[in-house]
């Protein structure tokens, strides 16, 4: 797969580091910032609907990245049934909010 990259001129396989691009997946091109509801991937350099699990990276809904820590400000908890950063753990498993390793367990 390759995307249209604005600043070379031409297609790519992977969406440039400077400027900081990322794979826009429906129009194939490399766009500043991801469409709303997809997360900046640093390592595909891709836009994803859900960060991957490897290497373990969650959705921070702050600033729209896949990032492998969770913000503690906002205090949120990487949580792996969405691949996203919470507020609150899932009660459905029974989860809970472990501040030690900042993570829904």
């Amino acid at each position: 797969m390759q995307f249209a990259d604005n600043t070379s001129r031409s297609c790519v396989t992977t969406c440039p580091m400077i400027p900081s691009t990322f794979g826009q997946m429906v129009d194939l091109v490399c766009v500043a910032d991801c469409p709303s509801e997809t997360y900046a991937d640093n390592k595909t350099r891709r836009c994803q609907s859900e960060c991957p699990s490897d290497p373990d990276t969650y959705g921070d809904n702050s600033t729209w990245t896949c990032v492998s820590y969770c913000p503690s400000e906002p205090y949120t908890w990487a949580d792996d049934s969405s691949r996203t950063c919470v507020p609150v753990c899932p009660d459905n498993p029974d989860y809970y909010a472990d501040n030690n390793t900042g993570r829904c367990q």
